[in-house]
């Protein structure tokens, strides 16, 4: 099964449950998550003393945009060594890896 993020009407749900005193395995439950997903969810997003399903919501949008990786330079040295290539094989051919 694939990961996926918790929608904001999950973290809705789970504030909703928390203000009912439901416990991190009922919410759980309810959710068809992993009572530990329940449990850093709240952890991670808890500010104060209580947990704010919209603030929590707006700071996974910016841990996701911070965690996305971003694209790599080409060093002068990287496109030299290409050239060298290009001129010696007559070809560039496909990087491993890729």
């Amino acid at each position: 099964m694939a990961y996926q993020h918790l929608a904001a009407e999950e973290r809705s749900q789970i504030y909703i449950l928390l203000s009912k005193h439901y416990s991190i395995h009922a919410i759980g439950k309810v959710l068809k998550r992993s009572p530990s997903t329940i449990s850093r969810e709240i952890l991670r997003n808890t500010k104060g003393r209580q947990y704010d399903d919209q603030q929590a919501h707006q700071l996974a949008k910016e841990r996701r945009l911070k965690a996305s990786r971003k694209p790599y330079k080409m060093l002068s040295s990287m496109m030299k060594y290409i050239d060298i290539l290009i001129k010696k094989n007559g070809v560039l051919l496909k990087f491993q890896g890729d």
